[in-house]
């Protein structure tokens, strides 16, 4: 049985979190790398703009992975058993909401311009609701990442940015 020292905080709530999102991410990035090779092998003779989409969103999600390994080895090694650089933002901000609405809303606005073209005489009109959807969950996520930035702590962005992260 394990017991806490009591005059330690209770860092699981933060930590735990952060190291299996971090992990999560790792093996998430390795498929999107195998389906990003997989793609360059199937599609060799794609037209441009559905290359930069794919090698695009990939870029963006390398530099998600880097941004999010960097904020956990200076979190677990370099300030190790630190509460406060644990609770702290780092580049966070960036990473996690702001990057992840950059590529959700891209890919969503793809696969609306898609529907729109091969669905029939009303297709516009669900191409219209998922473009809708697809910017405003961009656009809240975006405000999301400035108001972490600004606000620079985990317990501090959940106690003061329910209404962007809500919507």
């Amino acid at each position: 049985m394990h017991v806490r020292d009591a005059a330690l905080p209770d860092v699981e709530p933060i930590a735990a979190p952060l190291l299996i999102g971090s992990l999560l991410n790792w093996g998430l990035y390795g498929v999107l790398t195998m389906q990003v090779y997989l793609y360059h092998l199937a599609f060799p003779r794609d037209r441009w703009p559905a290359k930069t989409l794919v090698y695009g969103v990939f870029l963006l999600d390398t530099a998600q992975t880097m941004i999010v390994t960097a904020d956990v080895f200076d979190v677990y090694a370099r300030h190790f058993g630190d509460s406060a650089s644990l609770n702290g933002m780092h580049n966070e901000w960036l990473a996690v909401p702001v990057f992840s609405s950059i590529v959700s809303c891209t890919v969503q606005l793809y696969y609306a311009y898609r529907i729109g073209y091969l669905a029939d005489a009303y297709g516009w009109v669900l191409m219209a609701v998922i473009s809708a959807l697809a910017l405003l969950q961009g656009i809240t996520g975006i405000a999301t990442g400035v108001q972490a930035a600004i606000i620079g702590t985990f317990e501090g962005l959940e106690a003061r940015a329910h209404s962007v992260t809500i919507i």
